[in-house]
């Protein structure tokens, strides 16, 4: 059985620093708000492969970074990757426990 927990982030670290890059230059830039995960939705089982990644996409986000793990600290990802637009597909799904999260720039 595939099971799907969720978590949202910002990526803060790397925002910051475009913020700092973007502030020497005088650009005035405003961090996006932080994606709301639409599928595969919280406590999901039995999620056929291949999984398609949904999110609802926040205010200012132009790009987007899909994490999936094994583990909920992330730690080593067993997928990841970007994308300008709110769904990414991921064939690699085996039946285990993921977790997802999306960071939006």
């Amino acid at each position: 059985m595939t099971r799907f927990g969720q978590e949202r982030r910002r990526c803060g670290a790397l925002l910051v620093l475009i913020l700092l890059l973007l502030g020497a230059a005088g650009a005035v830039w405003a961090a996006p708000t932080a994606p709301t995960l639409g599928y595969p939705l919280n406590g999901a089982t039995a999620v056929a492969a291949p999984v398609v990644f949904y999110w609802h996409v926040p205010t200012g986000a132009t790009y987007y970074q899909l994490q999936v793990a094994t583990e909920s600290s992330f730690a080593s990802p067993v997928y990841a990757q970007g994308s300008p637009t709110n769904t990414l597909t991921w064939t690699g799904a085996v039946a285990r426990t993921y977790y997802w999260r999306v960071c939006a720039y």
